[in-house]
């Protein structure tokens, strides 16, 4: 195996996704190329407990191919009874007094009877996600049971927007009496209000006088104009403190973000100026997707500036999109109807488009999108301290590639076997010294690694 020279050079080629292969490295000619690895989420679990003794193989030669890879969608938990629907008076905003914060107990899940006899195979479920400052519960109801989690919250803005709480609400009821209209690979979720203090005492605000759609964490999603702030905008000019202390300082805030972290795509319902909004800065493809989908069912439609009402600083959909979920913000036309009709036709269109939404980043580099679920994915237990400090993963054919410590290690997914050290740091190859290795990528038949002196090395699965 032969290595090109070192650090001169570089190539601006950037691989978009990892794929792998196996042998030893070699260093390319080409050295100091900057490779970007998008890590793939795989539903392999794997169980951190203690080292082996690995060994190492030969095989590596330098390349520079960029790689793509798949989305992919998560599992989700399990819906509930519905509540009776009620129509909430519309309020206008006032900040509330400031109450004390008061702990919440953990998530408890109640089973939910379905609508009728002929649904008993639906898993409905009721799941309290959290608490408010003054410790009602959060609900989220579930129909359904797919890998596929679509999340709909109402009310975040409390009494202000009370007519998105009984749409939630009316939605609940609506789905648990016709569960057939879920795709079997999907589970819907309902959240009806997530501002309940905001809901019973007549604010915008919740109990902390905190606009909860002001609390998310936007500060790291590339774009300054939209960064958290304590100090935030609303429809009432400036508002001092409605940011909270600190992004996410809000228990509600909190319950919602940790309840999505596996959800693949979310749609904020608010009122009252008639449009669909998309995040500020991602120009997330599957949120874009998803707003479409939405607008041809419902007919708001979405606005290409986008909103330009106020500034808008830690916002929900703005997070999300970071985060690499669907996200959107539905305006109702006034704060007092629900527009059920209208609305029931935009989650139809969503979730007979929910592939096409999950997809669209795929479809765009021309990469195959893969839905990892039950079927294709599994367990593998490690024993402790096999793994020391993974940052980077890449999959090739039936072998995943981690970057671990300063190894790269070699995982065979078609059985529990010990992973291989192919490459490591001060290893030599072609008596050129390995640095500390830093990223990891593949051209779908060769591995790719990077290390700290800009140097490549390329490992041939195939010529081992």
């Amino acid at each position: 195996m032969s290595l090109p020279n070192s650090g001169q050079g570089a190539s601006n080629e950037k691989p978009d996704e990892s794929r792998n292969s196996g042998a030893l490295p070699q260093r390319a000619p080409n050295p100091l190329i900057s490779l970007l690895v998008l890590f793939i989420t795989i539903g392999l679990v794997v169980v951190v407990s203690a080292a082996s003794p690995l060994g190492a193989p030969s095989g590596l030669a330098l390349s520079t191919t960029p790689a793509t890879i798949p989305a992919q969608a998560t599992s989700a938990a399990t819906p509930s009874a519905v509540p009776t629907v009620t129509e909430s008076p519309t309020l206008t905003p006032t900040p509330p007094a400031v109450a004390t914060a008061t702990s919440s107990p953990a998530a408890t899940m109640q089973p939910v009877p379905t609508a009728t006899s002929d649904q008993a195979s639906t898993v409905s479920t009721e799941l309290v996600i959290g608490h408010s400052v003054q410790g009602r519960p959060i609900s989220a109801y579930r129909i359904g049971e797919g890998a596929i989690k679509v999340a709909l919250i109402g009310d975040i803005h409390g009494a202000y927007e009370a007519n998105t709480h009984l749409l939630a609400l009316q939605l609940v009821e609506h789905f648990l009496a016709h569960p057939d209209q879920v795709p079997s690979d999907v589970s819907l979720w309902i959240i009806p209000t997530m501002n309940p203090d905001g809901l019973e005492t007549g604010h915008r605000w919740n109990a902390n006088g905190v606009d909860l759609n002001r609390n998310a964490d936007t500060d790291l999603d590339g774009c300054a104009d939209n960064d958290w702030s304590p100090d935030p905008w609303g429809p009432d000019g400036q508002n001092s403190g409605a940011g909270g202390s600190f992004p996410f300082s809000e228990p509600e805030a909190r319950a919602v973000r940790d309840f999505l972290a596996d959800a693949s795509m979310a749609v904020f319902y608010h009122s009252a100026a008639q449009a669909i909004f998309v995040d500020t800065c991602q120009r997330h493809l599957p949120t874009a997707r998803l707003a479409q989908a939405i607008s041809e069912g419902s007919g708001y439609p979405v606005p290409k500036e986008g909103w330009a009402g106020y500034p808008v600083s830690g916002d929900f959909g703005d997070y999300l999109a970071g985060e690499g979920v669907a996200a959107v913000t539905v305006e109702l036309t006034n704060h007092e109807g629900p527009e059920f009709e209208r609305n029931l036709a935009g989650v139809h269109s969503l979730l007979d488009d929910v592939h096409e939404i999950l997809s669209a980043e795929a479809t765009t580099v021309g990469a195959q999108y893969t839905l990892l679920d039950a079927h294709s994915s599994g367990t593998v237990t490690f024993p402790a301290n096999t793994f020391v400090h993974p940052i980077a993963i890449t999959i090739l054919h039936s072998t995943a590639y981690l970057l671990d410590g300063g190894r790269v290690l070699a995982l065979p997914l078609d059985g529990a076997q010990s992973p291989r050290v192919i490459l490591g740091s001060g290893d030599s190859v072609e008596d050129v010294r390995v640095l500390e290795i830093l990223d990891l990528a593949d051209d779908g038949t060769m591995l790719f690694a990077l290390d700290r002196a800009g140097d490549i090395y390329r490992y041939d699965p195939s010529s081992e």
